[in-house]
């Protein structure tokens, strides 16, 4: 597929890579952000230095851990398998009849390090190995290879009463390539395979758009707008009834929609994580540089990405933390802060990095008036899924794609 090319793309360099700085003194123009249209599967990426993701081993290490070999059969299961078909019968055991509850899912392209986050997210200690970690950690056989770790989506419940969902990598190369080889019957609605992962990652998205208290964008890149394009297009198939055609189950006696069953229609906040970053996007300018792209992006978006997360909780980047877009920027190793106004650095790493980050999270405001419990929203799900996958809208959006000649059989 043919897509614009913008102004702004080759504007930073790689992730872990290193640029020449602009002359002192040079004006930097505001980024102008080129809408793309569709997204494009993008090419699958290697990393430097395939452990660098995982950065310093322990973290967080004024809270009890959690981790042991028996963490993925006790805390852990799979909610939507390689077919795309719901696993609630065996994940009952993990939830409980309780409604103080936070559901966090992350999305993002392959190898950003969605699946590391979250385990952090969950308080799994590094030290004993990635191999016991809640969600499956990239190997670096499969780094070298190219390949995925996560198929479907993987849940994962702590004591904390976090609900952490690790979705299957969007618009992945490595997942088309699956599919050909596996020779994946397509849906209905699609004419190659391409076009039926496309539509994968958007049903995926739109159902933790759906779902989800807070979702994590995670990239690697900065920006990759063909990802933020998705993420918007997703807001605009959720924003729309999914298929009127599709009764919603939980009503009231009078027929009417229980209003339980509007919780899981709620926005969730969007929070924007920019993983394995080197040390030139955490001076002043290129974090300013970072949040002037989000807004101007964003800037007609209805999400709720405005809040108080910010790349550094003292607000040393200059931008209102109050009023800003939530993002957070997290290093590949020890980095290099540059503060407003001087010349004496700071270092900071992924550990102090990641308890920041994992804070701020967990402080956006709660949903005070939530009236489903852990478990009645895990029976909703399946609610939501039929909903989306039977969706007229987001049919007719990929058949309008097929007629503009975006895809070929």
């Amino acid at each position: 597929m043919q897509h614009e090319s913008s102004p702004n793309r080759n504007r930073y360099p790689p992730a872990g890579g290193r640029r020449t700085r602009a002359p002192r003194g040079s004006t930097k123009q505001s980024p102008k952000v080129t809408m793309i249209n569709p997204p494009m599967i993008l090419g699958a990426k290697t990393m430097n230095n395939p452990s660098a993701m995982m950065g310093p081993i322990t973290i967080m290490n004024d809270r009890t851990r959690e981790g042991s070999s028996d963490l993925r059969s006790e805390r852990c299961g799979k909610l939507l398998n390689e077919k795309f078909d719901l696993c609630l019968d065996n994940l009952y055991q993990l939830f409980l009849d309780q409604s103080e509850f936070t559901v966090i899912g992350a999305i993002g392209t392959q190898g950003v390090g969605k699946s590391t986050i979250l385990s952090h997210l969950f308080g799994y200690n590094f030290s004993e190995g990635a191999g016991s970690a809640p969600f499956p950690i990239q190997s670096e056989e499969a780094n070298l290879r190219a390949a995925h770790e996560t198929i479907g989506i993987d849940i994962a419940v702590n004591s904390e009463r976090l609900i952490l969902l690790d979705t299957q990598p969007m618009l992945s190369s490595s997942i088309l390539v699956h599919m050909m080889r596996n020779d994946v019957v397509l849906s209905q609605d699609t004419i190659s395979h391409e076009n039926y992962h496309e539509l994968q990652s958007l049903q995926l998205a739109v159902l933790l758009l759906s779902v989800c208290d807070i979702v994590i964008v995670v990239e690697d890149s900065v920006p990759d707008l063909n990802f933020w394009h998705l993420v918007r297009v997703a807001e605009m198939l959720k924003s729309r009834p999914l298929d009127s055609s599709v009764p919603t189950q939980a009503s009231s006696s009078s027929g009417a929609p229980d209003a339980r069953d509007h919780e899981l229609d709620s926005n969730a906040d969007i929070v924007f994580v920019f993983n394995k970053l080197s040390d030139f996007y955490f001076e002043a300018n290129e974090v300013n540089m970072i949040h002037s792209s989000l807004s101007t992006f964003y800037s007609n978006s209805k999400l709720k990405r405005r809040g108080a997360i910010s790349p550094l909780s003292s607000g040393l980047d200059g931008s209102n933390t109050e009023d800003g877009i939530n993002h957070f920027l997290l290093p590949v190793d020890q980095q290099r802060i540059l503060l407003p106004g001087e010349i004496e650095t700071m270092n900071i790493s992924y550990q102090h990095s990641m308890e920041s980050f994992r804070n701020q999270l967990l402080s956006l405001p709660k949903r005070s008036h939530r009236t489903i419990t852990e478990r009645e929203w895990l029976r909703n799900i399946g609610r939501v899924w039929e909903n989306i996958k039977r969706s007229t809208t987001i049919s007719e959006y990929f058949k309008n794609l097929q007629k503009m000649g975006h895809y070929t059989r």
